[in-house]
């Protein structure tokens, strides 16, 4: 399902005067050529262009030359989308890139309003983009103008699919994978901001210098939200108790001041803000103009919720969620320590699902009297969405029921369960006829034993590193240690074996060779152990083939851990690498106190996995760890190189159909 649709953009309706004027505000001065015509761009100011050419030539540190520019956006949206060309594009200079300005959303918005949505775009990319690993899949920042207001992004192509295709399509497999995608990364977003914020604030204090407090703004959402909330229980004759106002105050204190799950959320994390780029394979998280410091669990309970900032809302099976949210939790598990416990996560999940119930009570008196139907977004000729289905009083009763069996599961704010259940039976005497949400149209005929993602036989795949992940240069870390010692090659392998036997036996590296030197009567240079590292840092290269494996599995939602042979000094190296973060758990052989192919370290695999050997499968470049690990009853796989093993698991009925793999030479030796 082919769809050109506008990237960065909502569907949020302004008049065509506002536009223009916005336009000829901004724009006024020296043409540029537009090639496409019916989308080509009003005269650009040259000011604002040279401001454009001078941010991306500081940025690719070269002097860029702009070719044609091209209008994406219609007038009726909320933002100017530009698709600028590079002429002659140099080495790591993109051929396009794109302007993307904020505009008012309807002609009465608040300046401020506007100021505040650019900001948070502005530094929700540009925040994303300084994290070097474990960050989602996000556009490229390249800069911006404050004066202006616009940023300049990387062009993630024409042609998209977005969640909103899977969903509103007729394949339940490809909607199932696509969620869990977008899990993985929601996961990925707000695992690798955690702990990180203070970045993310520095950043909008520069874009944005009269950004208020969490404090100020979390006592305004308050005194805001309950006289709302008063006003629409009083359409149904309810007056809220004492015990229910603090169980609300504390609800949005939960959600909105900082405590175990603050990270940066997305904020209106909707299916039309997740793309797929087909070149890269990857989804993109987009449209950052509500990002904010918040608990993350307002994000990760979007399924649960029938996405509940979103026009395109509807149900998903409840059995899937579980499944999505599991991995959704494993991605928090990396970096959030009340992720791995149980109280904290489900205590911080009824919150965020009580948060959005109570936001959705606010539609009450909108729609007590007379239904509405919502405007619906842009959808691909083949959907099976129905605009006229897009109704207003299935979003409050779904996200009651919702919020009452959350409540009921985890036995969390009793007092907000009671009136959610007298709300919910005052509605359906008054509006007889609404049913809760109905089903995305991708999942109408789903059942649970039918599930894609639970008729997988396999859950985990395990890597080995060296040899798999990692090849190392033995000949340059072998020629550095008989320099330094003045031995030869012999001596250098008995002293391996040695070092060996001294770590296994609780022993470290270091220690070894401080040791092995006064045996040897050499005064090593104070910088040695420094230098040494630098030679294995240097000596280790990625096999980028084998990643993209594990990258590919890991977006179809397979979990990938790693069982690895490898000392601490070593072990600190390649974690300061970051390759380790592409796993959880990674289980290294100094920390579990036993080495492959022994059988006691696969079973402390899966007794650390929580999941039967045939759950899981096993990669590695030694056929004796292969075979141990098969005679505890994970199915294995003795790696020789990318083409093999991608060729193994495709016979394991893996999809790996998208990548290519060239044979190619590989290192010297294994790790």
């Amino acid at each position: 399902m082919k769809l050109k649709i506008n990237m960065y953009n909502k569907i949020n309706p302004t008049t065509v005067f506002s536009f223009m004027l916005f336009m000829a505000v901004l724009f006024i001065g020296s043409k540029i050529e537009a090639v496409d015509k019916e989308k080509s761009v009003s005269p650009v100011n040259s000011i604002v262009l040279k401001e454009v050419v001078d941010i991306l030539s500081n940025r690719f540190n070269t002097q860029i030359q702009v070719g044609s520019i091209i209008q994406l956006s219609e007038q009726e949206r909320r933002n100017l989308i530009l698709r600028i060309n590079i002429q002659n594009p140099s080495a790591g200079v993109p051929k396009s890139i794109i302007l993307k300005q904020t505009l008012p959303a309807k002609p009465s918005d608040d300046p401020n309003k506007i100021s505040d949505r650019f900001a948070r775009d502005w530094s929700g990319l540009e925040f994303l983009s300084t994290l070097k690993t474990g960050a989602p899949p996000v556009p490229k920042f390249y800069g911006g103008s404050l004066e202006h207001r616009f940023i300049l992004i990387e062009d993630l192509g024409e042609s998209h699919l977005s969640l909103v295709d899977s969903l509103t399509g007729d394949n339940a497999k490809e909607a199932e994978i696509a969620l869990l995608r977008f899990m993985i990364d929601l996961g990925q977003l707000h695992s690798s901001s955690y702990g990180k914020t203070e970045d993310y604030f520095k950043i909008l204090k520069k874009v944005n210098p009269s950004e208020e407090s969490w404090q100020d703004n979390l006592q305004k959402a308050i005194e805001k939200y309950l006289p709302d909330l008063k006003l629409s229980l009083k359409s149904l004759n309810m007056v809220p108790s004492e015990n229910i106002l603090s169980e609300i105050n504390s609800v949005f204190k939960s959600n909105l001041a900082p405590g175990p799950f603050t990270t940066l959320i997305h904020g209106d994390i909707c299916p039309d803000n997740v793309f797929y780029n087909r070149e890269k394979n990857e989804l993109y998280l987009i449209d950052f103009e509500y990002s904010v410091v918040k608990n993350a669990l307002l994000d990760g309970t979007y399924l649960r919720m029938s996405f509940p900032t979103c026009w395109c809302a509807k149900s998903v099976p409840d059995g899937l969620i579980s499944t999505l949210e599991a991995s959704y939790r494993e991605q928090l598990k990396k970096t959030i320590p009340g992720a791995r416990s149980d109280e904290e996560y489900h205590d911080a999940y009824v919150n965020a699902c009580a948060f959005w119930m109570l936001k959705s009570l606010l539609l009450i008196e909108v729609v007590l009297e007379k239904e509405d139907i919502w405007s619906s977004g842009p959808t691909p000729p083949e959907s099976l969405w129905n605009p006229e289905a897009n109704l207003v009083r299935p979003r409050v009763l779904s996200r009651l029921i919702s919020f009452i069996e959350i409540s009921k599961t985890y036995k969390k704010l009793p007092h907000l369960l009671s009136m959610a259940e007298e709300v919910l039976k005052e509605l359906k005497i008054q509006w007889p006829d609404a049913k809760p949400l109905e089903l995305y149209p991708a999942f109408s005929k789903f059942s649970t034993e039918k599930s894609h993602l639970a008729e997988r036989h396999v859950q985990i795949v395990v890597f080995d590193f060296g040899g798999v992940i990692a090849q190392a240069n033995t000949t340059q870390m072998s020629n550095f240690l008989i320099n330094s010692f003045n031995i030869n090659k012999d001596e250098l392998s008995s002293a391996l074996r040695d070092m060996q036997n001294y770590v296994s036996n609780g022993g470290s590296e270091k220690q070894f060779w401080e040791q092995f030197a006064i045996s040897k009567k050499i005064t090593l240079p104070n910088d040695w152990f420094n230098q040494f590292g630098i030679v294995i840092k240097q000596s280790i290269s990625e096999i980028p083939e084998t990643l993209t494996i594990v990258k590919t599995l890991q977006s179809q939602g397979y979990q990938t851990a790693m069982l690895s042979d490898v000392t601490q000094y070593q072990a600190e190296i390649i974690r300061k690498m970051g390759y380790y973060d592409l796993f959880t758990p990674v289980l290294l052989s100094y920390e579990i106190g036993v080495k492959k192919p022994n059988p006691e370290a696969f079973q402390i695999l899966l007794k650390k996995l929580k999941l039967p050997a045939s759950s899981v499968l096993f990669i590695d470049d030694r056929i004796e760890n292969v075979e141990a690990a098969k005679k505890q009853g994970i199915d294995s796989i003795q790696f020789i190189n990318p083409k093999q093993l991608k060729e193994e698991l495709e016979k394991r009925e893996f999809d790996l159909s998208k990548i290519s793999i060239r044979q190619k030479p590989q290192p010297d030796a294994a790790l």
